[in-house]
């Protein structure tokens, strides 16, 4: 809410001033400010706040530098951005964001997906989904080609992608009847042949 507020004023002074005087004020605030703000919000928050004020954009610029890996998952509490060297706080984004924040991320060196509750009697789908926590190993193109939807690998600094897959079944009948899941497996061979760094793709029951 005091955030909301805080952008709101913002907008308010640089559109309704008649002089130039809102946006000298931004001028005079303390760098760190932004900064105190911006650290607690998630990356999407964080783009928000960024787009109040020309000012903050500037101030912000260099914010996400530090990260260097991304947790991704199917839960929401657990898709975090962090600094393996500990210089920031890990700062949270939703799944279905990822592409975007992969080409934001500069110094991104590692990828880690982890998809916890994949439910089998939805596998078999052939239907590509809207959102990635909506996919399966079944999906044409599976997990990967939901992440990098716009990224090209190949021009990545990543040094491992690590993709974990647990699926879920209620009986050995649906053991029997499981497809092996090579969606994942075909998209890796086919399109990350040429990148410069290390996959590791595990489907397990």
């Amino acid at each position: 809410m005091a955030l909301n507020l805080i952008a709101l004023e913002f907008q308010m002074s640089s559109s309704d001033s008649t002089t130039p005087s809102g946006s000298k004020g931004f001028m005079h605030m303390p760098a760190e400010l932004f900064d105190q703000v911006d650290a607690h919000l998630s990356f999407e928050d964080s783009t928000n706040f960024k787009s109040a004020h020309p000012l903050i954009d500037v101030r912000l610029t260099s914010n996400l530098i530090h990260y260097d890996k991304i947790h991704l998952s199917d839960e929401e509490d657990e898709c975090w951005i962090s600094d393996t060297r500990c210089r920031v706080a890990p700062r949270k984004f939703r799944a279905n964001n990822v592409s975007v924040l992969i080409r934001s991320l500069e110094n991104l060196r590692e990828i880690t997906v982890i998809m916890k509750d994949v439910n089998i009697k939805s596998a078999q789908s052939l239907e590509k989904k809207a959102k990635l926590t909506d996919y399966t190993p079944y999906t044409p193109g599976g997990y990967l080609a939901k992440l990098f939807n716009g990224v090209d690998p190949a021009e990545l600094r990543l040094r491992q992608l690590s993709l974990h897959v647990d699926i879920m079944v209620e009986s050995l009948q649906d053991v029997y009847s499981l497809q092996c899941p090579t969606e994942d497996l075909s998209f890796s061979m086919n399109h990350l042949i040429n990148a410069n760094f290390n996959s590791f793709i595990q489907v397990s029951l």
